[in-house]
């Protein structure tokens, strides 16, 4: 008797509107929960994609109320429509990039520095300059030529070598990062020509790339 009236409460509550009626409700709420996600994953800063999983736990709840009226009444189920429609609008949220927050905006990864280097040598192709502005412990500045009797010292690039040789380079990388430990070499033996700067200096921008494309 107690499980008849029940099923006679969710029997009303689910019958009360029309199916299409139901559909656009569920429809108009999974719209509204992707506005507010939208605006989140713009403007705020730190909404990662974490943040952004309520609006798919949303998603799931309303196609779970209209399997359920549909179960219960016996009528068309919308659920895989209303399905289909939150996660099309899900894709565009889950590939804004979140703002980083603002206690981390002044202080960049190193990692974020040698991306913006690498912009700016590609727009100006001029390492000696971009040099100057690289302010992280990767690769802090372009090797002095020699003054006197003392050589030039390549320790700090020889280090981020060390640091690449266990990463899964293609034969192009390894072809350049050779190029630029001869250089190297060749310099330290007393040939820092100006031919030998120039290569190193060409090494060092090649070696900014291969350390951005793999996030060393």
């Amino acid at each position: 008797m107690a499980e008849s009236m029940e099923f006679g409460f969710i029997y009303a509550f689910f019958s009360a509107t029309s199916g299409t009626a139901f559909f656009v409700s569920t429809a108009i709420a999974t719209a509204v929960g992707f506005s507010v996600c939208l605006f989140l994953s713009i403007f705020k800063r730190g909404y990662g994609i974490q943040k952004r999983l309520w609006f798919l736990i949303l998603l799931f709840i309303l196609c779970a109320l209209l399997k359920a009226r549909a179960f219960v009444t016996g009528e068309k189920d919308f659920s895989p429509l209303l399905l289909c429609f939150g996660l099309i609008l899900f894709l565009p949220v889950y590939f804004i990039r979140a703002k980083a927050p603002k206690e981390q905006a002044d202080n960049l990864s190193a990692r974020e520095y040698v991306r913006i280097l690498d912009d700016k040598i590609k727009r100006t192709d001029d390492l000696e300059k971009t040099q100057a502005d690289f302010k992280t412990e990767v690769i802090k500045a372009e090797p002095q030529p020699p003054v006197a009797n003392d050589k030039p010292d390549f320790s700090h690039v020889k280090n981020v070598l060390q640091r690449l040789e266990p990463a899964v380079l293609s034969y192009a990388d390894r072809r350049q990062i050779h190029e630029l430990e001869l250089s190297i070499c060749e310099a330290e033996n007393g040939g820092y020509s100006e031919e030998t700067r120039v290569k190193i200096n060409e090494g060092l921008g090649n070696l900014l790339k291969i350390m951005a494309r793999h996030g060393v």
